[in-house]
């Protein structure tokens, strides 16, 4: 893979560090790793004083101003972090526009948003050029971060076995990044490279089973067995934005084939779908319980799901539990 937007903004770390960054980050991922490495660069030695995160939802700017303002006797440089800068209101936008303009001397900012924002903290940056932008990667792209995270395990992972991790575990790269990061406990330090055998080994039995029994107790619409079976998975670790999409593309399919059986024939649904004909019967006794639903309000409800899930500030868990409650109502 050629350079990267993420390693060259890291590279130029070696060089300059800017008092201020606005980074639009669609995925949490890149920003995440700009920031570790921007605590390594900048602050060295990492404390409770000298790294600060804030959320702009709850930011009490007044407050924000004066731990600024007011110099530590712990350290001389602070590194702050705000997230979910997209939601900074007007009136504290501007005060922290007007904090970044007088460079506050040993002060690094971060800003981070999954999407643009129209005030003026991102404006001011959008002028200063410290603004940086990554989107989701295509799903073309996906296997050479795979690669790219296996490298800073100092693994390799050969291309079969990248493959299998992307139709496994999907496009998500900080669930994708997690799972290198088993894959590489589980072949050890006396392997140097990550095989597909692996990867089935760690990922695809346990993980299959567990989620096929999560998604037919949901097509079921059984309640208590679908909260237990959730319940389950994400004591075992599984991410919950994992386990969100994979709940999400088992929906599509019930949606798609409610559509789509006024038009296709049962094997041409099938076939669209990627269901194997062993499960296709199951399938179907699961889509006789969402003729009569309306998944509009389902979609709209996904939608907000998948902005919060990204978000820091919350409990991933009970948002989880609670839409496999109301689906399955």
């Amino acid at each position: 893979m050629a350079k990267s937007p993420l390693d060259a903004l890291v590279s130029s770390l070696n060089y300059t560090i800017e008092p201020f960054y606005y980074l639009v980050d669609e995925t949490s991922f890149f920003s995440k790793h700009f920031v570790e490495q921007l605590k390594i660069k900048f602050l060295g030695k990492v404390t409770s004083e000298n790294y600060v995160i804030r959320y702009a939802g709850d930011l009490d700017i007044d407050t924000f101003s004066d731990g600024i303002q007011n110099l530590s006797l712990f350290s001389s440089k602070k590194l702050i972090v705000v997230k979910d800068a997209d939601r900074l209101l007007e009136a504290k936008s501007k005060k922290i526009s007007e904090l970044l303009k007088s460079k506050i001397q040993d002060h690094c900012f971060v800003f981070v948003s999954l999407k643009k924002a129209k005030h003026g903290v991102y404006k001011f940056c959008q002028k200063q050029k410290k603004m940086w932008v990554f989107k989701k990667p295509y799903d073309s792209e996906i296997q050479a971060w795979i690669q790219w995270m296996a490298k800073r395990q100092r693994k390799t992972i050969d291309p079969m076995a990248r493959q299998l991790l992307f139709e496994k575990v999907g496009a998500e790269l900080n669930i994708l990044e997690n799972e290198i990061e088993k894959l590489s406990l589980f072949v050890g330090q006396n392997q140097s490279g990550i095989r597909a055998e692996d990867v089935e080994a760690l990922l695809y039995v346990s993980r299959a089973k567990s989620i096929f029994e999560l998604t037919d107790a949901l097509g079921k619409k059984d309640k208590a067995k679908a909260l237990f079976i959730l319940e389950s998975i994400l004591q075992s670790g599984e991410p919950e934005i994992f386990v969100f999409t994979m709940l999400v593309r088992h929906l599509r399919n019930l949606w798609k084939a409610k559509e789509w059986q006024r038009q296709k024939p049962d094997v041409e649904i099938q076939r669209q779908l990627g269901i194997h004909p062993y499960f296709w019967n199951q399938f179907c006794t699961q889509l006789q319980g969402w003729k009569k639903t309306k998944f509009e309000p389902i979609w709209k409800k996904v939608s907000q799901i998948d902005q919060s899930l990204k978000s820091q500030a919350i409990d991933r868990r009970s948002i989880l539990t609670g839409f496999v409650g109301e689906l399955t109502n």
